[in-house]
């Protein structure tokens, strides 16, 4: 069936990264049907896995058959959402909320019979996929031809603020959070390590905080700094949720609870500054980026 202007319009309105994922599961679920063709012969067990769970057996296998069938769901929606089609968004949407959920439920049993912890990166990926779609929305109902003076509009605003140095912002996180490790260190064991939380405090910030500061505007350019910080503090406390999940109780003596509401703190805590610096005051973030003299 030939492209509409209105499915052209549609295809515009899609990131090039979610082309690429959706490529991807497209290819995918064009597999499915071989796999099932073929894997009733195969001498040895068929492993598939999804979102944190896996199967190891015949492709007949009912858990077999349930990771076939969303597979064969995500090709169909990859491919309403590549060609445009009008059902592509709700088809998009569904199958995305399952595998959030799928891929948040297999926290639960994140324990693996070796031993090891797997935690799942896919709720990484799909909170922005859900979010991106939620925002294109309107234009995919209406088929209307997306406008460039909004992206255009914010780009400029974004442009005319003043950016705080992210040397001056990482710093300020920084000294956040190792303030509020060392009070609950304090709090928790009486033993005050300053040297220890700030540098841990810095670890933190170098392996979360600071890659969400070039990968959230990479793949979502046309939001504003305010909407982008939003969305990198929904991915860190995803993350710090999904370690509360997988974390055992001899990992966590305080509870699951009681470790994500800490880690939740300290990520808010260390965030604001990384993402909202403008909003503090602006001669410290100046001096703290003047060079000695």
């Amino acid at each position: 069936m030939p492209l509409t202007p209105a499915d052209r319009n549609r295809q515009a309105l899609l990131p090039l990264w979610i082309r690429v994922f959706c490529w991807g599961f497209l290819c995918a679920g064009a597999c499915v049907p071989l796999i099932l063709l073929f894997g009733g012969f195969a001498s040895v067990p068929v492993h598939l896995a999804l979102f944190g769970w896996s199967h190891d057996g015949s492709p007949y296998d009912a858990p077999a058959l349930i990771l076939l069938a969303y597979l064969a769901a995500s090709g169909a929606a990859a491919y309403g959402l590549l060609w445009g089609r009008s059902w592509g968004w709700d088809a998009g949407i569904v199958v995305g909320v399952i595998g959030l959920v799928a891929a948040l439920a297999a926290l639960l049993h994140a324990r693996q019979p070796d031993g090891s912890l797997y935690v799942p990166l896919e709720p990484v990926l799909q909170i922005p996929f859900l979010y991106v779609l939620w925002r294109i929305r309107h234009g995919w109902y209406t088929g209307e031809a997306p406008t460039v003076a909004a992206p255009v509009e914010i780009a400029a605003n974004a442009a005319a603020e003043p950016a705080p140095p992210l040397g001056s912002r990482f710093a300020i996180a920084t000294g956040v959070g190792g303030t509020v490790l060392a009070v609950y260190y304090v709090a928790t064991s009486g033993q005050m390590n300053l040297l220890g939380s700030f540098l841990f405090s810095a670890g933190l910030t170098l392996v979360f905080l600071l890659p969400l500061r070039f990968l959230v505007p990479a793949f979502l350019p046309w939001l504003s700094r305010t909407d982008q910080g939003r969305v990198a503090l929904g991915v860190v406390l995803a993350i710090v949720t999904a370690f509360a999940l997988a974390l055992t109780p001899a990992h966590a003596p305080q509870g699951r609870f009681g470790f994500w509401c800490f880690w939740a703190l300290y990520a808010c805590a260390t965030w604001y500054p990384m993402f909202r610096t403008q909003l503090l005051p602006r001669a410290i973030a100046e001096a703290m980026d003047q060079p000695s003299r």
